[in-house]
């Protein structure tokens, strides 16, 4: 099972950065996740992950051990995007993502993303445009398809709006429109098969 079919029924929200940590660390992919906040421009570097992998003596298994610096210098909600995008970082080596990672990419070519929803991306990643995937990535963890089908419902209905739902989720209200737009329905259909 993908990160992304893990988290696909989920409905309550927000998706807490420490449980999609201990799914990483559940599956093996991980022994250690750590974060360290930083009061460092987010322009120079929002967040990262290092990722080292040892082998003690006497081990017949290696340990990872994942390092994750971020910016304190955005928002709660981006801190939120920006740490579940390097928690999503630590399966990029893995053949086990390896799949979902080529076919969001093959979607994510195919489909136009609004230009300010990549100015806004650009801000949680020096090369914003190429960690595109990894942010999308990451909101696909966040912003589950289950719940998004309950809140494209309410807001329909006129019962919500894009600023109660980005509250809800936790997540820049920037982003709502296009979460919840048909485009993305079609991302999250792909990456939870």
């Amino acid at each position: 099972m993908t990160i992304f079919k893990a988290f696909a029924a989920r409905t309550l929200l927000p998706v807490k950065i420490n449980e999609v940590a201990t799914w990483v660390k559940s599956g093996g992919f991980a022994h250690e996740i750590h974060f360290h906040p930083m009061d460092r421009d987010p322009g120079i570097v929002a967040g990262l992950v290092r990722v080292d992998r040892f082998k003690p003596p006497y081990a017949t298994d290696e340990i990872v051990v994942a390092d994750i610096p971020f910016s304190v210098q955005i928002s709660e909600p981006e801190q939120r995007i920006t740490g579940a995008k390097e928690i999503v970082h630590i399966l990029d080596e893995d053949q086990y993502v390896a799949g979902t990672y080529k076919a969001l990419s093959a979607l994510i070519a195919d489909m136009a993303t609004p230009l300010e929803l990549i100015a806004d991306m650009s801000k949680l990643s020096v090369p914003g445009a190429v960690d595109h995937g990894g942010i999308l990535g990451a909101l696909a963890v966040l912003f589950p398809p289950a719940a998004r089908e309950l809140l494209l419902d309410l807001r329909k209905r006129g019962c919500i709006g894009n600023k109660e739902v980005a509250a809800l989720a936790n997540i820049p209200e920037n982003y709502v429109e296009y979460l919840l737009g048909e485009r993305w329905g079609t991302v999250l259909t792909q990456l939870c098969k």
